[in-house]
């Protein structure tokens, strides 16, 4: 740091999508890191720092536990009550009202992956298989629970079990027999394993949502499509799994893909975007022609006229 070198360079951010705030925060740290290069205001260093000072105590070390299922119910529960202990009160506030708005973990549906998680202890654990059978809870819990930030120092993880938490086995197929036996016995079954490897394949982050979104809004952008109809029928074109890992869709005049594989439609889709076929609404009223279709109608057309005027000189 401080010294020059020829070989590297610094790039100024690119485009990213809203939904990516990691890459923010990032930005914000490097921003911070060179500040002596160029001039900041006083409200933008003082802004920086405490933003700075929040990602380096609470915000990553969160961000990298977020995606293991099993640690998602007591890292929602650690985040809310690190958020309102911490001493920056308006960013104390602004984040607590935020995440709130998210606790789908810790809700009566999902709350029992934490019996999987192996940094809760044996002590908690029995607490939460005490509540899954005394406590009764309402005929139908809300996806995402709400909480009293008032009170949330207070709360552990079995103030969010009920008998109804017990419905997250029967949803994923998952052997619950395990539960009648006391936690410290349930390393040597079989089929605690196996319900840990389910839990443990489970996908806890929305980064594919994430993808899709800004694919969709990077295609509806580029101005490949003549109509609104276009676009629905180009997303139907292909599938779900795979437009997530489809990129620059449409640009240069083709489909570029940097990963997955195609689904047959999508390879039906390429095939007809080479003919003279555009697309077509999926009402199925109008027919579009595609510009990669016209011009390769006319290098067609110009081919067979430069073959009749050869076989005619031939003549």
């Amino acid at each position: 740091m401080g010294v020059k070198s020829p070989d590297t360079k610094f790039r100024a951010p690119g485009p990213m999508h809203q939904a990516r705030w990691m890459a923010k925060a990032i930005y914000s740290i490097k921003v911070w890191l060179f500040r002596s290069l160029f001039k900041l205001t006083a409200r933008e260093s003082r802004g920086l720092l405490r933003l700075n000072i929040f990602l380096a105590k609470i915000y990553i070390k969160f961000w990298f536990q977020a995606p293991v299922a099993a640690t998602a119910p007591r890292n929602d529960l650690q985040l809310l009550q690190s958020l309102h202990s911490y001493p920056d009160r308006d960013i104390s506030t602004d984040t607590s009202r935020k995440i709130a708005g998210h606790l789908w973990y810790l809700s009566e549906n999902l709350i029992l992956l934490s019996l999987f998680d192996k940094q809760v202890d044996f002590t908690t654990k029995r607490a939460i298989l005490k509540a899954l059978e005394e406590w009764v809870g309402e005929k139908a819990p809300p996806k995402r629970v709400q909480v009293d930030m008032l009170t949330i120092k207070q709360k552990t993880l079995d103030n969010f079990v009920s008998k109804s938490s017990r419905n997250l086995f029967s949803m994923l197929g998952i052997p619950d027999a395990f539960l009648s036996e006391d936690p410290e016995s349930w390393n040597s079954r079989d089929d605690f394993k196996a319900a840990e490897a389910i839990i443990n394949s489970l996908v806890v982050t929305n980064d594919h949502a994430e993808c899709g979104v800004a694919l969709i809004q990077d295609a509806s952008q580029s101005g490949r499509f003549r109509c609104e109809e276009q676009l629905p029928y180009a997303l139907n074109s292909v599938s779900l799994t795979d437009v997530i890992v489809l990129i620059g869709i449409f640009s240069q005049g083709g489909i570029a893909v940097t990963s997955g594989r195609f689904h047959a439609k999508s390879a039906q889709f390429a095939e007809d975007s080479k003919q003279t076929q555009w697309m077509k609404a999926e009402s199925g009223e109008e027919e579009f022609e595609s510009e990669e279709g016209e011009e390769l109608a006319m290098e067609e057309e110009e081919q067979a006229n430069k073959e009749e005027e050869f076989k005619s000189e031939e003549e």
